[in-house]
């Protein structure tokens, strides 16, 4: 069991590493797009103004207007981030080269292609970013370094086509270096991430290991209390246990959720606590008991509240102890509440406390046939019992058709 639970913590892990890179994949995605058509709107708007001047920069402009459009619609239809980054890196391309062998804005629009390794590398990624560097450090040693210079309309002058491939060859290796030590700051800080999710993991084991021993505690401790209480009463041995096993099944049949059927059990495993304070030969004898004594009786629900209200933990323990002989027609102890002034849980625990006293031996007598306890409930709707509640306890007893809502088959 414990194997399967570490299993599906670790699934959920996994499921949580997996979420977190999609998000950040669609993240990249929409910031690809978003940024071709924002350039792309740029250079429409430069193409404009360069039809007016008649400049040599048209052609790039167009092409690259033309292009990141292309590019982003591509990316956002495949998903796929690297199908528009490897047409930008194209586009790229294209355009500075044209500004390198045009020269244009009069030779300072080659000066961006500084910016080509760093920029790329962050835009693009790492892959498209270095083969685009590459390709620029190529393309301008090729081009001012060899016959090809002829080619270049614009006149750079001969020292800065001599130092310009080499101060690019340089940028493109500090820009290298530079995304390499990013790329790994950025891998340690996801294993720092995955260290602490680990860590995490580990910490919920521990806390829900811990949790178990305490619940296992509490409701051993709870046993062992009912037991003690059970125990000073030899005719009514397991009645605390039966009287919450009847309540939870009531609660379920009512609908109530898993955890309410459990703190239902749990307060009627303890209801009759205060019986710890009444003398064992008033509990105990078998002969009608004297109006003092009875009234000595009637202190027991008063005793086991005082015992169980300081219990923040469960902070309506103390309900079933105090109202569970509480009547529907309000002419129960200790209080005299009627009706639903009785809180639910007592109610419920009300009824079952009645069904076990009479399916159970007694002093006074042997446990009562199971169509004598159904009569018993259904002549008490209303006055001693919750219509709705006994409605409940008389479904469960046409179920039980061999009676083993009782003593003698609880043993």
């Amino acid at each position: 069991m414990n194997q399967k639970k570490e299993t599906k913590e670790s699934s959920v892990t996994s499921n949580y590493l997996e979420e977190e890179k999609a998000q950040k994949e669609l993240r990249e995605l929409k910031t690809t797009v978003l940024v071709g058509i924002v350039v792309a709107l740029a250079f429409a708007f430069m193409s404009v103004v360069n039809t007016y001047k008649h400049s040599d920069m048209l052609f790039s402009t167009a092409f690259g207007a033309v292009s990141l459009l292309i590019a982003s619609t591509a990316a956002w239809l495949t998903r796929k981030k690297h199908v528009g980054t490897a047409l930008m890196a194209v586009t790229t391309a294209v355009i500075f080269s044209w500004y390198a062998i045009v020269g244009g804005n009069e030779g300072f629009a080659i000066l961006w292609i500084l910016l080509v390794p760093g920029v790329s590398m962050l835009a693009f990624g790492f892959r498209e970013g270095i083969v685009l560097s590459i390709y620029f450090a190529v393309f301008l040693s090729a081009l001012f370094y060899t016959p090809l210079q002829q080619s270049v309309r614009y006149d750079y002058g001969e020292i800065f086509m001599f130092r310009f491939p080499l101060l690019y060859c340089v940028d493109m290796l500090v820009s290298l270096i530079g995304f390499r030590m990013m790329n790994r700051f950025q891998t340690e800080n996801q294993n720092y991430k995955l260290q602490l999710l680990s860590y995490n993991d580990d910490l919920k084991k521990e806390v829900k290991k811990q949790t178990i021993k305490v619940e296992n505690f509490s409701r051993q401790l709870i046993s062992a209390l009912a037991k003690t209480i059970d125990a000073k009463d030899r005719y009514t041995n397991g009645h605390s246990e039966r009287v919450a096993k009847y309540a939870k099944m009531i609660a379920a049949a009512m609908g109530k959720d898993i955890l309410e059927q459990e703190k239902i059990y749990n307060i009627g495993m303890l209801h009759d606590i205060g019986k710890i304070g009444i003398s064992g030969e008033i509990i105990n004898k078998t002969t009608k008991l004297t109006d003092e004594e009875y009234n000595i009786i009637k202190t027991h629900p008063l005793i086991g509240a005082d015992i169980l209200e300081n219990i923040s933990e469960i902070p309506e323990i103390a309900i079933g102890a105090r109202w569970h002989h509480e009547r529907y027609d309000g002419k129960g102890y200790p209080d005299s509440l009627k009706g639903k002034d009785i809180p639910e849980i007592a109610r419920i625990i009300g009824v079952a406390d009645a069904y076990d006293a009479m399916a159970s031996n007694r002093s006074y007598r042997k446990e009562l046939p199971q169509d004598v306890v159904r009569k018993e409930i259904e002549k008490g709707k209303g006055t001693q019992f919750d219509p709705e509640i006994a409605d409940v306890m008389l479904k469960l007893i046409d179920e039980d058709k061999d009676y083993h809502m009782r003593e003698c088959a609880a043993s």
